[in-house]
């Protein structure tokens, strides 16, 4: 859940609502934000780039982020111990 997290700190530093942010990267409602934060729905792709420029995330970040979340999912999967 790092995109997760690092929405949730990004979006409450900027002092956005949900709803905002949901307006901002042209999401369908602040549920859909809650649950992308609460790590109830996995991260769509097709958001980094908005997601990243509403809460000026940088690229390297954002990246960093999805990959470490990409790589958990891929751990469990092959059952492996997280480093």
């Amino acid at each position: 859940m790092f995109v997760a997290s690092l929405m949730r700190e990004k979006r409450k530093a900027l002092g956005l609502t949900q709803k905002k942010l949901a307006v901002n990267i042209g999401a369908f409602s602040d549920q859909f934000v809650s649950n992308l934060e609460r790590g109830a729905d996995p991260f769509p792709p097709k958001y980094l780039r908005s997601v990243g420029d509403a809460l000026k995330i940088d690229k390297s970040e954002m990246l960093e982020a999805y990959l470490s979340d990409e790589r958990e999912k891929f751990d469990r999967a092959w059952g492996e111990p997280e480093f």
